[in-house]
């Protein structure tokens, strides 16, 4: 893994403004978080709600699954 050090450089940032992303005690700007998400390989929405994301989004596919196979009421009338 990367250390402090070593993310605080990736983020062009000073060791305790890093330190304090990471603690909570600030809340980071978007740019740092696009900057997070590209070095995790994670969406913005993981990075920012963890796994509640992941499920709300698997629901929402299955939602626009569903109106695409004719599933869904309004789209049966037609």
């Amino acid at each position: 893994g990367m250390s402090q050090d070593d993310m605080a450089a990736e983020l062009h940032l000073e060791r305790n403004q890093y330190r304090k992303m990471e603690k909570a005690t600030v809340v980071p700007k978007l740019d740092y978080l696009v900057m997070l998400s590209g070095i995790f390989n994670v969406s913005l929405d993981y990075l920012v709600f963890g796994e509640k994301a992941k499920d709300e989004k698997a629901a929402v596919i299955e939602d626009i699954e569903s109106v695409c196979n004719g599933r869904h009421l309004l789209y049966r009338r037609f």
